[in-house]
């Protein structure tokens, strides 16, 4: 499959030739995600370089116990592996100083949406099993733009 013309890899970090996965410098810095746990292998804190993704999550509704935010596209919702910092849940907990966030589902790293996001683990179980059970739905919608070259 192809890729679209003007995708911007560039500003968003998928510097596909840099193994570290960092941004060719185009999208500004990187943030690094330290990882602990020390292993005969592997130092106790790794520091790994991690693309500056230039979108935040919105706030949309915000509520005792839940966050309802508005997650932008090619932000992870959730730490994955190769971004840890990068992500909706850290900048929140970061942002709110709330350690104990956690994202009730996810959505993908490409995807752009509404995500409720717990803030009290006493009532956290109820909205994911409301997710797990069916009983929320979610829809999806794709919007693109048809270049005026294509006939």
């Amino acid at each position: 499959m192809g890729r679209a013309a003007g995708n911007r890899d560039d500003w968003w970090g998928a510097d596909k030739a840099s193994a570290a996965g960092t941004s060719n410098g185009a999208g500004g810095g990187s943030r690094g995600a330290v990882v602990s746990g020390a292993t005969p292998n592997h130092p106790a804190a790794v520091t790994r370089p991690e693309p500056d993704i230039p979108f935040d999550p919105v706030v949309v509704a915000e509520e005792e116990a839940v966050l309802v935010v508005d997650k932008p596209p090619f932000l992870p919702s959730t730490p994955n592996g190769r971004l840890v910092r990068t992500t909706v849940l850290q900048r929140l907990r970061d942002r709110f100083g709330e350690p104990d966030l956690t994202c009730v589902h996810r959505l993908d790293r490409l995807t752009s949406g509404l995500l409720l996001v717990s803030r009290d683990p006493a009532t956290r179980g109820a909205y994911q099993r409301m997710f797990q059970d069916g009983r929320v739905a979610k829809t999806y919608e794709c919007l693109t733009v048809v270049p005026d070259d294509w006939t």
